[in-house]
């Protein structure tokens, strides 16, 4: 859409914002359409407008998400706390809408961890604890979203320094019934990544091996690999890394990036351990890989040249 057009719609758009009569439907409808547009200011106004007009928790529902999607993205992560905590008691709130309010407040909790680790009032880490005992037992009514929230709620325990509380949280996570599998790799890994963070090297490795002798797909399987592979190397266990890397080429229908994070993964660990000659050899049997992108080994240029420095 060209800037003229986009400059007539934002007026269109403005425009209604005032209509004094509208109900309900059509104010939410009108936020839906400026969110869409991206004028999340706009649509900010509609869907406040819109819940002055809510009478039941049916409108309630429909209109939580879309809101708070809304200050998510204007990055409104203090209004939206204050806004769930103000919800979360009205009357119309049923558990379907404390789980939402709850589940998007989770979301900006982690945003706001991501970004300076405190918000006005209190430490992240105790907002995000007083989110989820509020909820206690409540019922989810999709457990994809039950698992996301604790899953954002144990990434901010373990950035917190509570790595053994985000692992029981983990756990927690992958005892619900009818997670999907995605759900479930991301979980694994994080696991994975929060034993490390507390030192137990060999139960992260354990904890990863599992996933790859399970029942998963060979995509998650995969991810969980090459993530584990990762986790390995940044704590210095060149050789299990190694190890993981050689056995994904060699098992699996590795996609051009996936080739190359493998090989990427192998050549780091020789060059870490002083093995420069196996580590350009790794590099160039990449090169050599039919199956790796030419893109992709155009993007080994560089290592290349530092590896073969090394061995000179």
């Amino acid at each position: 859409m060209n800037i003229f057009l986009k400059s007539i719609l934002f007026a269109l758009i403005t425009f209604g914002l005032y209509a004094q009569n509208d109900d309900f439907d059509t104010m939410f409808k009108k936020g839906k359409f400026a969110q869409k547009e991206k004028f999340y200011d706009l649509a900010l106004g509609y869907y406040t407008k819109a819940f002055d007009k809510a009478h039941n928790s049916k409108d309630f529902l429909k209109l939580i998400t879309p809101y708070f999607d809304t200050l998510l993205h204007m990055k409104k992560y203090d209004l939206l706390l204050n806004k769930g905590d103000q919800f979360y008691f009205w009357e119309i709130s049923d558990d379907q809408i404390k789980t939402e309010i709850s589940f998007c407040s989770m979301r900006a909790l982690l945003a706001l961890k991501n970004i300076e680790g405190e918000t006005s009032g209190g430490s992240t880490f105790d907002k995000a604890k007083k989110v989820y005992e509020r909820l206690g037992d409540t019922p989810w009514r999709i457990p994809v979203r039950h698992g996301i929230f604790l899953q954002n709620f144990g990434t901010i325990l373990a950035s917190s320094g509570h790595s053994e509380d985000a692992i029981a949280i983990y756990d927690e996570a992958l005892a619900i019934d009818d997670l999907n599998e995605v759900n479930m790799v991301n979980l694994e890994l994080m696991k994975t990544k929060t034993y490390v963070d507390l030192g137990n090297l060999v139960t992260a490795k354990e904890n990863g091996l599992k996933v790859l002798k399970s029942t998963l797909s060979n995509k998650s399987k995969i991810k969980v690999g090459i993530g584990l592979a990762r986790v390995l190397k940044n704590s210095e266990q060149y050789n299990d890394t190694i190890s993981i890397c050689r056995t994904l080429l060699r098992k699996y229908p590795l996609t051009s990036n996936d080739r190359l994070a493998c090989y990427l993964l192998i050549a780091d660990s020789y060059f870490y351990m002083g093995k420069f000659i196996e580590s350009l050899q790794t590099i160039e049997s990449c090169l050599a890989d039919d199956a790796i992108s030419e893109r992709n080994k155009g993007r080994l240029a560089g290592s290349l040249r530092l590896h073969r420095l090394q061995v000179r």
